[in-house]
């Protein structure tokens, strides 16, 4: 989804619809010109949800798109929200709180994991 997002950003009006395929190539190459890589690297550290923030409010206001591939974009968008919150940001919170996992949470996700 991080893919797929960067490589809408670098060309949103241009981006074939074949970018957005699971698949879409081994080569990632995206001009970063266009991408904050600030706000990126602070997404990825668990710090903040400013990039995908940002990308909301151009998702919102942008009509070079078509239907079909707003709603791709949107979709990638749901993802790595939820990317963010189960990886970056636990991983950071697990981090400043020095303790890896508390017995609650392992007995919430061993129940879910037996059922």
């Amino acid at each position: 989804a991080l893919q797929r997002t960067l490589r809408h950003i670098a060309d949103p009006a241009c981006a074939p619809l074949g970018w957005f395929d699971w698949d879409c190539g081994r080569s990632f190459e995206v001009p970063c010109d266009h991408v904050p890589l600030a706000d990126l690297h602070d997404f990825l550290r668990g710090r903040s949800k400013r990039f995908l923030e940002e990308l909301e409010t151009a998702r919102a206001a942008e009509s070079t798109c078509d239907l079909a591939q707003q709603g791709l974009v949107l979709n990638n968008l749901i993802l790595l929200e939820e990317f963010y919150e189960k990886g970056p940001l636990r991983n950071r919170l697990i981090k400043e709180n020095e303790e890896l996992v508390t017995p609650e949470e392992l007995v919430g996700w061993l129940a879910v994991k037996s059922a």
